[in-house]
């Protein structure tokens, strides 16, 4: 079996000879032509398996579920469960074709990556954004270049794992809104539950699943600390213990409820997505902030603010990181004792409200 792919201006053949693994890169303007000439003369122009006996779709399952028993023990629940819910769509695809190891071929893999993405899809009906899409067939990729690993040993026949050329993601925003903008956004929300997250969003550079399932429990407002727990973080693996800002402190104080979530509203109201975006779009419109600074990411906004404010203010990158949750490898937290490090002083870059006046009640 043979294999080309690309990773910037080099081309890289790879095939199997005598149970071993051959491979040769190419180079230079002629880079592409000459990887092909070579494919061709192994006899192999797809990049897809040889004709040989294919195995029933069945035996694609059960690749699927060696592969989810594997990464189960170095994932957390709930990523185990994405990667469920995308394999099993993708597998529910692949069968109803009556594809066996077929589909783990970059052809198969891209016309799912077409059909999913121009078909009505999910529990909306409605198409999935082309980033979810994307994502879906890098799960689908890390699934094959494992199969393609440990094939041999239990007797899988498998095309060589290629790594699909999609387009570019999609630009980040052009720009992270300032402090007054974000004021103006929380000032146009009006008083309730979804003015208290914003607050929230503001002062900690939390996500937003983070300030909705924030409780009352996990905040010490006489030490003026905050505890995020780790199952309510992306990925779950940015549980951390920080301080709180003086002006959120002040806030919280004022908060008729200590019981419960902070952000207490309906539970269908803060468990739909949708209508937190929805509100948050609202009140970046209301309040004239150039689009571009909040489109299709209305809530995460804030948490950029307070991102490229701080390092704007000249705090340590480590420093903010910490205070946002960004995920630092394992080596660094195992030298880092963050009682240490100060996290208070770097907090007090953060401005106080000035036009959200409305109280959040």
């Amino acid at each position: 079996m043979a294999s080309i792919e690309r990773s910037g201006e080099k081309w890289k053949v790879r095939w199997r000879e005598e149970g071993a693994a051959r491979s040769k890169t190419f180079t230079g303007e002629r880079a592409e032509e000459e990887a092909r000439a070579l494919l061709a003369t192994l006899g192999d122009s797809s990049g897809s398996a040889p004709s040989a006996e294919v195995a029933p779709a069945e035996g694609l399952r059960d690749v699927v579920k060696a592969y989810l028993r594997a990464r189960a023990r170095g994932l957390r629940p709930r990523g185990v469960d994405q990667l469920i819910q995308v394999l099993g769509a993708w597998l529910d695809w692949a069968e109803a074709g009556r594809l066996g190891f077929k589909a783990l071929t970059a052809a198969e893999v891209e016309r799912y990556h077409d059909d999913v993405l121009c078909g009505p899809t999910g529990r909306h009906g409605r198409r999935r954004a082309a980033s979810t899409v994307r994502n879906h067939v890098r799960a689908i990729e890390r699934l094959w270049d494992w199969a393609d690993r440990r094939g041999a040993d239990r007797g899988w026949t498998i095309a060589r794992a290629v790594r699909m050329e999609l387009g570019a993601r999609r630009s980040p925003i052009a720009r992270a809104p300032s402090w007054e903008e974000v004021d103006r956004m929380i000032g146009a929300l009006g008083p309730g539950w979804t003015w208290r997250a914003a607050v929230v969003l503001r002062y900690s550079g939390a996500r937003i699943q983070e300030a909705l399932r924030l409780r009352w429990a996990d905040v010490d407002l006489d030490r003026g600390e905050v505890l995020w727990q780790p199952e309510d973080t992306k990925g779950g693996y940015g549980g951390r213990r920080v301080p709180l800002h003086p002006g959120l402190v002040e806030l919280l104080r004022g908060w008729r409820s200590k019981s419960g979530r902070v952000c207490d509203g309906p539970e269908a109201e803060l468990t739909g997505r949708g209508h937190v975006q929805r509100s948050f779009n609202r009140a970046w419109r209301r309040a004239g902030v150039d689009p571009r600074v909040w489109q299709r990411q209305p809530t995460h906004a804030a948490r950029k603010a307070f991102f490229t404010g701080l390092c704007a203010a000249g705090v340590e990158l480590l420093l903010v990181r910490l205070l946002v949750g960004h995920k630092l490898d394992d080596t660094t937290l195992a030298y880092l004792d963050t009682a240490q490090l100060p996290l208070r002083r770097a907090l007090e870059r953060v401005p106080l409200i000035t036009s959200a006046s409305t109280p959040g009640l």
